[in-house]
């Protein structure tokens, strides 16, 4: 009974994947992530958007939790809707430290949230499944 909802699982997963653009049911989604870290002023204006300082970095996620991030994180200004990012140099940090007296780790990294996310939930899932394996092959081994 556990394989076959597995199975049917793991076929609704791979059917009803769409792109997270699409409307309808989103499986999973895949691509540049932008945190806010540190506010800044609201006369700090690029494009006609209020940034603020935070990172960028890829992320992989399953039902808009996030699972696993990958690439290298990276300083960025980042819209206040979090939807648009600014790639900064290391002189840029340096000069948005002093000018608005902020203090930024040495290397970015995103939210104990992001870093985490659905990771815990995935391990127990496949405790679970392996246990229930393994504790019917021990009970069809005792009634053999």
């Amino acid at each position: 009974m556990k394989k076959m909802i597995v199975i049917i699982f793991a076929l609704f997963t791979l059917c009803a994947a769409q792109d997270i653009q699409a409307k309808g049911v989103v499986v999973y989604h895949n691509g540049p992530k932008f945190e806010t870290l540190k506010e800044l002023p609201a006369d700090v204006i690029l494009e006609g958007k209020h940034v603020n300082v935070g990172v960028a970095y890829d992320q992989f996620g399953i039902f808009w939790l996030p699972l696993w991030n990958y690439g290298t994180p990276e300083y960025s200004l980042v819209s206040d809707d979090e939807e648009t990012a600014w790639a900064l140099t290391s002189e840029d940090i340096e000069a948005i430290k002093k000018e608005y007296n902020i203090e930024l780790p040495e290397n970015p990294s995103p939210s104990l949230w992001n870093k985490i996310g659905l990771k815990p939930i995935v391990i127990l899932f496949i405790v679970w499944v392996l246990w229930g394996y393994f504790r019917k092959e021990k009970t069809d081994e005792t009634v053999a």
